[in-house]
């Protein structure tokens, strides 16, 4: 299978992790930022148990484009080139947990009787999850700059304009900028990020 196929199908993955994050977290409310959860009184349990089940099982697939990108970043065996794969498959599986509990905390916000106090309980295990998740975003994002940076791969600089955190930055800016677009982005924000640097990187192999 050679490295554009492999993309295609990364890309696909991410698609369908943008669509499981839209299914499980978007409502036209928003305020993601508050904390609350009450976006989930907008969400039925159907489109839960899809955002969840297309999540856990497609967004692993996105790992097999970031792998040959990684080996475009480091195309020789080294610490580097480890410690960035290292990263990589560990911050998914922080981010698959992260997707599996957002889940779970969505159906009991919707439909237990002492749904504050279980979300409060379930607050322990979310919160270092996501902080630790943003760290490892920060990671992966210089493993991806440096070498770009200091030319030690086919990669050119424009590739650092699609690079994931520029991505999410303008998501950011949007969401309270512009809601009604704001909204869907922010909910996908991880995986639209991570499509949107697949799709520029198979232009640029593809060139």
């Amino acid at each position: 299978m050679n490295k554009r196929t492999v993309l295609l199908i990364s890309i696909f993955a991410a698609i369908c992790g943008c669509i499981a994050d839209v299914l499980l977290l978007y409502s036209a409310n928003g305020n993601y930022h508050t904390g609350d959860l009450n976006f989930f009184h907008d969400i039925s349990i159907s489109r839960i148990t899809w955002g969840y089940f297309i999540g856990i099982l497609l967004i692993p697939f996105e790992l097999l484009g970031l792998t040959v990108i990684g080996d475009e970043l480091y195309p020789e065996k080294s610490t580097k080139r480890t410690l960035f794969q290292f990263v990589l498959e560990y911050l998914f599986i922080l981010g698959l947990i992260y997707h599996g509990i957002i889940s779970i905390m969505g159906i009991v916000k919707k439909e237990a009787s002492n749904a504050e106090y279980v979300i409060e309980l379930c607050n322990a295990l979310h919160d270092p999850l996501v902080f630790i998740l943003g760290l490892g975003f920060v990671f992966l994002t210089c493993g991806i700059v440096i070498p770009v940076i200091q030319r030690k791969t086919v990669f050119p600089k424009w590739l650092l304009v699609f690079n994931p955190i520029v991505t999410y930055a303008i998501i950011l800016i949007t969401y309270f900028a512009l809601p009604a677009v704001g909204n869907y982005l922010m909910v996908a924000g991880f995986n639209f990020s991570i499509l949107v640097f697949l799709i520029a990187a198979f232009i640029m192999l593809r060139k």
